[in-house]
């Protein structure tokens, strides 16, 4: 083969070399970012959309294309993580919040049978 060829060789290898789209490094196997997260229906860039949404980043990262590219093993590790947690949290949240609604509407109806009972016993006396 001549020099011509073993350039286009070599420039064919290149494009098919990925960096992970969080760390950059080199890949070997990645994960696509429009995948579904674990058994969901949320995808990696979703997750890192919301996330980045959120953050206050450099115009040049906010208009990056989140929707093209591949994570490595530990970054996909980290999004499924950060997935994972905030499913966790959202729990938590909906647990206290229902346990104080609950608690209060035992208060209000607490309070609405001392009111009835001490109406009864009010017209009891009159009686």
């Amino acid at each position: 083969p001549d020099q011509n060829e073993l350039k286009q060789d070599e420039l064919k290898q290149d494009d098919l070399q990925q960096d992970c789209f969080l760390c950059a490094n080199l890949l070997v196997t990645g994960t696509d970012v429009m995948d579904a997260i674990e058994e969901s229906h949320h995808t990696f860039c979703g997750v890192l959309t919301k996330l980045f949404s959120r953050e206050q980043l450099p115009p040049s990262l906010t208009e990056k294309d989140y929707s093209q590219g591949l994570l490595c093993t530990s970054c996909k590790d980290l999004v499924e993580d950060l997935f994972r947690l905030q499913q966790e949290l959202r729990e938590v949240k909906n647990v206290i919040v229902n346990t104080f609604k609950n608690s209060q509407n035992k208060k209000e109806q607490t309070a609405k049978a001392d009111d009835t009972d001490s109406e009864q016993i009010t017209c009891i006396k009159k009686e």
